[in-house]
C-alpha cells in the first residue's frame, strides 16, 4: 500500500506545506492587488477634491471677465459655480468616510477656500464687467493665504497613501528627532 510508510507521510507533509505556501502566496497577492486598487481609487478621489478647490478659485476670474450683467450671463456663471459648491460638499462627505484625516484636512481647505475665494468672487460681482479690450491680466486676486491649508491637505494625502501607516511614521519621526537631538548635543 502506497502512502502508509515513512515515505508516504513525508509525501503528505510535503503536499500540505506546498498547499499552505500556495495559499499564503495567493492571499498575499490578493491583498496587494486589493490595496493597489483601493489606493488608485483614493488617488483619483483626492485629486478630484483638490481640483474642485482650484476650480472654485477660478470663478474669481470668470466673474470679473463676464461680458455683462445680463440675467443670461449671470445664469451662465452661477450654474457651474453652484455645481462646484455642491461638489465641495459631496467630496467633503466622501473623504470623511474614506479617509477621516484627509477629510479633516480637506474640510479646512474648503472652509478657507470658500472664505478667501468667496470674498474674491463677491468683489468680482460687485465690480463692473471688464470691457472687451481689457481681457488681459487680473491682478487684484490673491490666493496666497491658501498655501498653508493646501499644503496640509497634500501632506495628509501623502501620509494616507504611504506604505507605512501615519501613526508608525509619526513615531519614527519623533524617535529620529530625539536621536538627532541627542547626537547634536553630545558633539
Amino acid at each position: 500500500m502506497a502512502g502508509t510508510g515513512p515515505e508516504g507521510a513525508s509525501l503528505l507533509q510535503s503536499g500540505v506545506v506546498a498547499a499552505l505556501v500556495a495559499a499564503i502566496v495567493s492571499l498575499a497577492t490578493l491583498a496587494t492587488t486589493g490595496r493597489r486598487a483601493r489606493q488608485d481609487r483614493q488617488r483619483e478621489l483626492f485629486a478630484a477634491a483638490f481640483e474642485t478647490s482650484i476650480a472654485y478659485r477660478e470663478f474669481a476670474y470668470i466673474v470679473r471677465r463676464r461680458k455683462d450683467d445680463s440675467p443670461e450671463e449671470v445664469r451662465r456663471i452661477s450654474g457651474p459655480l453652484s455645481e462646484t459648491q455642491t461638489r465641495f460638499r459631496s467630496l467633503e462627505a466622501r473623504l470623511r468616510v474614506e479617509a477621516p484625516r484627509v477629510g479633516a484636512a480637506y474640510s479646512k481647505l474648503v472652509a478657507e477656500t470658500r472664505a478667501v475665494a468667496g470674498a474674491q468672487i463677491r468683489v468680482g460681482w460687485e465690480s463692473p464687467p471688464l470691457s472687451p479690450e481689457r481681457t488681459g491680466r487680473i491682478e487684484d486676486v490673491d490666493f496666497s493665504s491658501l498655501a498653508e491649508p493646501e499644503a496640509e491637505y497634500l501632506h495628509a494625502v501623502r501620509d494616507h497613501l504611504a506604505f507605512f501607516p501615519a501613526w508608525l511614521r509619526s513615531i519614527v519621526r519623533r524617535l529620529w528627532g530625539r536621536a538627532g537631538n541627542n547626537s547634536s548635543t553630545s558633539a
